[in-house]
């Protein structure tokens, strides 16, 4: 795996974050198929090293997700739907109430997907498309 760990929010634990240091894909799918976007809303899978970047994956609730990824730049990258045309907004809970575009709700087999080729390569899949911000 190329992450060096994740990060995952579970309000069920109390308000720290449980972060997991040599995350395996079981434990990284496990996460973020947990995700409810009320008590567990947030999981980041971290670059190895200071500064490296990471993805973040929010939400959950109804089975809408939302991906980004900060890269080594300080530079956010965000997972885009390019089938939908509106734009609507619509609100996701990532810790916090966040606005963020229809044609960033995605979902679980999606994000599935694309966690899986970062946390193993630290790349994105470019079977999706994705737009800077």
């Amino acid at each position: 795996m190329y992450i060096a760990s994740m990060t995952v929010e579970d309000m069920e634990r109390g308000p720290d974050p449980k972060i997991v240091v040599q995350p395996s894909w079981n434990d990284v799918e496990s996460a973020l198929s947990r995700m409810d976007g009320n008590r567990r809303s947030i999981v980041t899978l971290d670059a190895p090293g200071d500064d490296c970047g990471f993805m973040g994956i929010g939400g959950g609730e109804n089975g809408v997700y939302v991906c980004f990824v900060i890269d080594a730049d300080g530079d956010e990258i965000r997972l885009i739907d390019p089938t939908v045309a509106s734009h609507d907004t619509f609100e996701v809970y990532m810790g916090q109430t966040n606005v963020r575009s229809k044609n960033e709700a995605v979902d679980l087999i999606t994000i599935l997907a694309v966690a899986k080729t970062y946390a193993e390569s630290g790349e994105l899949n470019g079977d999706y498309a994705w737009g800077t911000v």
